[in-house]
């Protein structure tokens, strides 16, 4: 049975009760909430203390609390009470550094969207914008204010319902609804047919559905099993060969890297049980050919970084986790556990079973759209337009599909065997 720490809130100091509050709702969705002063003033100020309470009609809630320092109510509650009015805009990771400028503490005559250099989008209902820059924007009326406190940093409740929504396009899946990837991914949306590849009849360039995943899997063994056949006719062993072959042969067929990105690898093996069978796949035999493969996941679980998928893993990093047994799973020995966080990991590269321990380079949401602008400008594809869009053999998913389904069933008929004999 676990430990639990336990604490009395009543002997809890502010700072303490804050901290643990921050950490038992991970991660926090963050919104901006853009309000209007009696005078006329927009305030646009980001809450991470915020949610949705219902569908009918749809609620959402923000919570602002008077300020710490002064008891004061901050300009929000302020204005939400006096207008009856406000939006809700999601932010994305892209617009971190502009919520952290509407983050400051300013006067009421202080233009956060001017502030921060975004951008107003026109409300229908009310009179007050929302941010231009989010992917979804909601209208709300006020509701209800509950009050929890009048102290300093006394929280309180404002309820509004949500009138109109906007919901820009691209975030969108092929279903119709809303992917929170895409919402979050969006950063890259620009390198869409540069290098970003994607398969016919799918309209995501960031694969969420797992049939998508799947068959982009099983796509990238098709081409995998393909250029294998190339190096072969090619008398080559690895595509750097080959490619030092093409600079000599214009007619040989130019063969780019690709790389396999799945974030949240945890989620995708719980929605599929032939992920990992394709995964191992690829894992093994395409580094030789091209196709490189780059897994994460917040939760190093034995069922997620399965045996067949670590001792298929060259290399490795771990950031700072919850215990030396995740750090095990990842690096096959304790210390991530110990590790300070914000950049701080242990790297085990190719060449060595040692774990090294370095600094990750914090890379912003700035930097993010400079290096994907960069990439359409100077690096647009070279290679045969056919290779951007890999097949996507649905017969070959079912085959999968099958493969695996059989396997289950003769291990669980050995399991029987094995128990009759007993």
């Amino acid at each position: 049975m676990a430990n639990y720490r336990q604490f009395n809130s009543d002997e809890l100091s502010l700072k303490e009760k804050h901290q643990l509050l921050l950490a038992s709702v991970a991660p926090r969705p963050i919104g901006f909430t853009a309000s209007k002063s009696i005078d006329g003033s927009i305030n646009l100020a980001p809450f991470s203390y915020h949610n949705a309470f219902s569908s009918n009609p749809p609620v959402v809630g923000i919570s602002p609390a008077y300020s710490g320092r002064t008891g004061e109510p901050k300009n929000t509650l302020t204005n939400i009470l006096a207008t009856k009015e406000f939006t809700l805009s999601v932010v994305t990771y892209d617009m971190v550094e502009q919520m952290n400028i509407c983050a400051a503490e300013y006067g009421s005559d202080v233009d956060e969207f001017k502030k921060s250099g975004l951008s107003r989008h026109p409300s229908k209902s009310i009179s007050i914008p929302g941010v231009a820059e989010s992917p979804l924007i909601m209208e709300c009326r006020f509701l209800q204010h509950i009050q929890f406190s009048s102290e300093p940093a006394g929280g309180n409740l404002l309820l509004g319902e949500i009138i109109y929504f906007h919901a820009r396009d691209d975030i969108y899946n092929k279903a119709g609804q809303i992917d929170p990837k895409k919402v979050e991914l969006s950063s890259y949306h620009s390198l869409v047919g540069y290098h970003l590849i994607t398969a016919p009849n799918i309209e995501e360039y960031v694969m969420t559905t797992p049939e998508n995943a799947v068959g982009i899997l099983d796509s990238a063994i098709n081409e995998m099993e393909r250029r294998f056949d190339i190096f072969s006719e090619n008398r080559v062993r690895n595509i750097s060969e080959y490619q030092k072959k093409c600079i000599n042969n214009g007619k040989l067929e130019k063969i780019p890297y690709i790389v396999v990105l799945i974030d949240e690898l945890a989620d995708l093996m719980m929605t599929s049980n032939v992920v990992e069978h394709l995964i191992v796949r690829i894992a093994q035999k395409a580094r030789a050919i091209g196709i490189h493969l780059i897994l994460s996941t917040q939760r190093p679980e034995a069922k997620v970084v399965t045996g067949l998928i670590k001792s298929n893993m060259p290399c490795r990093v771990a950031f700072k986790v919850s215990s030396g047994m995740d750090s095990r799973i990842v690096l096959d020995s304790k210390g991530a556990e110990l590790l300070l966080g914000n950049g701080d990991m242990l790297y085990i590269s190719p060449s060595s079973t040692q774990a090294f321990r370095a600094q990750g380079t914090f890379v912003s949401p700035k930097e993010i759209r400079l290096i994907a602008k960069h990439l359409k400008e100077v690096a647009a594809p070279n290679f045969e337009p056919s290779l951007v869009f890999l097949r996507l053999n649905r017969d070959s998913i079912m085959r999968v599909f099958k493969e695996r389904r059989l396997q289950n069933r003769l291990k669980k008929k050995l399991k029987l065997e094995k128990l009759r004999l007993i």
